[in-house]
């Protein structure tokens, strides 16, 4: 037979779900992982068979992992095939790191020419005093101004993400 990571997540989650049942009174906050948090609620026996919950789990998983990883894999592709670039990146992190236990600050890494961040920074936009006024006061009229104001405003407010990345909650 063979032994595949649905089948193994299955006879561990079988196990847990007869083991949670035995020792609720055991299981701390401090240890629930995604599967004995979807074991421990109130959801219907229905939603916490080992396929489904394999599933939740999986996308957890995935979904925190697989776009970070796509993108790094293109990058590094494309940077390890363009020798000028290679060598740009390879001089900026000599420079900066002299051995490789040396770790510089992030903001050593963000004034490098090729490291200088291209995604946006939500929290540097939304406190950016450039764009708001203030931004560490709690000034809520400054959304209360002029159409113009506001739609400049509402240009820059990225809380939740803009385009095809945007927060899934916001769509």
């Amino acid at each position: 037979m063979r032994f595949t990571a649905r089948r193994y997540l299955s006879l561990h989650l079988t196990a847990e779900k007869n083991d949670h049942e035995t020792k609720t009174d055991e299981l701390s906050r401090e240890n629930v992982d995604a599967y004995r948090a979807i074991l421990g609620s109130n959801l219907p026996e229905l939603e916490k068979k080992p396929d489904r919950v394999a599933q939740e789990v999986l996308t957890l998983l995935v979904g925190g992992s697989a776009t970070t990883m796509r993108v790094m894999s293109r990058v590094v592709f494309h940077v390890n095939s363009t020798p000028h670039v290679l060598s740009h990146l390879r001089s900026e992190l000599d420079a900066i790191m002299p051995a490789p236990n040396v770790y510089p600050e992030l903001e050593v890494l963000e004034q490098q020419g090729y490291l200088t961040p291209v995604s946006m920074s939500i929290s540097r936009i939304l406190m950016d005093p450039n764009i708001y006024h203030d931004p560490y006061e709690f000034q809520p009229e400054r959304w209360l101004g002029s159409p113009e104001n506001q739609a400049r405003l509402a240009k820059y407010f990225v809380p939740f993400g803009r385009g095809a990345r945007m927060c899934v909650g916001m769509k």
